[in-house]
């Protein structure tokens, strides 16, 4: 507690909010990172940050994740996507 009174009384204001805005980005990294991406797992991604800023290796696995290719394609991308595919699946029935 010493730690913190001393901490309060040498420092300036503007000083201790740039700290903790700094804090707070840097708990969150993941979660900005996927919102910014436009990932499809930002929402869980946001939530797991609060506690994953505890551990630092559950911070670098949301990170990890959060850069992956889980990325939100638009519903007309996604549809042929979609469409592509399902024809690249099709058995070929052409003799051999």
């Amino acid at each position: 507690m010493d730690f913190f009174n001393e901490l309060l009384e040498t420092e300036s204001t503007l000083s201790l909010v740039i700290i903790c805005l700094f804090a707070f980005v840097f708990w969150f990294l993941p979660a900005f990172l996927a919102f910014f991406l436009n990932r499809k797992y930002f929402k869980i991604i946001a939530l797991a940050s609060i506690p994953a800023g505890l551990s630092f290796i559950a911070w670098i696995g949301l990170l990890g994740w959060s850069l992956s290719n889980h990325i939100k394609l638009p519903k007309k991308v996604q549809a042929a996507t979609n469409k592509m595919m399902s024809k690249l699946e099709k058995p070929d029935n052409t003799p051999t």
